[in-house]
This record gives C-alpha cells, sequence and structure tokens, in this order.
C-alpha cells in the first residue's frame, strides 16, 4: 500500500481520504493517527466526495457503460 500511494504522489497525484467520519475534528484525527501509525501515505482527509480522476473504493460498482450490468450487480 505504502509503496503504490508514494508511486501514484510521486506521479502528481493527490491521495484525499474520503470517510463520513472526517465530518467531525475528532474523526479526522482518528483517521489521520491511523493513516500515520500505519504509515500510509495520503495529503488530506475529507467528508466531501469531491470531482476526481480516479476513486480507489472497496464499495464502487464499475461502470461499463451498461446499465443493465449495474442492475444485475445490485
Amino acid at each position: 500500500v505504502e509503496e503504490a500511494l508514494r508511486l501514484l504522489q510521486c506521479r502528481g497525484y493527490e491521495i484525499v481520504v474520503f470517510s463520513v467520519r472526517a465530518a467531525s475534528p475528532s474523526g479526522v484525527k482518528s483517521i489521520t493517527d491511523w493513516m500515520e501509525y500505519y504509515k500510509v501515505p495520503y495529503d488530506r482527509v475529507t467528508n466531501t466526495k469531491e470531482n476526481c480522476e480516479w476513486i480507489i473504493d472497496d464499495k464502487a460498482i464499475h461502470f461499463n457503460n451498461s446499465w443493465q450490468e449495474i442492475l444485475e450487480m445490485i
């Protein structure tokens, strides 16, 4: 994880961590503490989904231009 994220940063990507927990200062602190403890590189933490080039998410559904496929996945 660390190596891949550092490589992305070197390529000019900003690593933004999105979490609903980041809605409060204590939530942001717990996330940043965890990231730093496990040495996971990041640039910032937010609770707002932003316009971005890529999203890496454990719950994402990849869209292949087929709504039928999406409906089947759901």
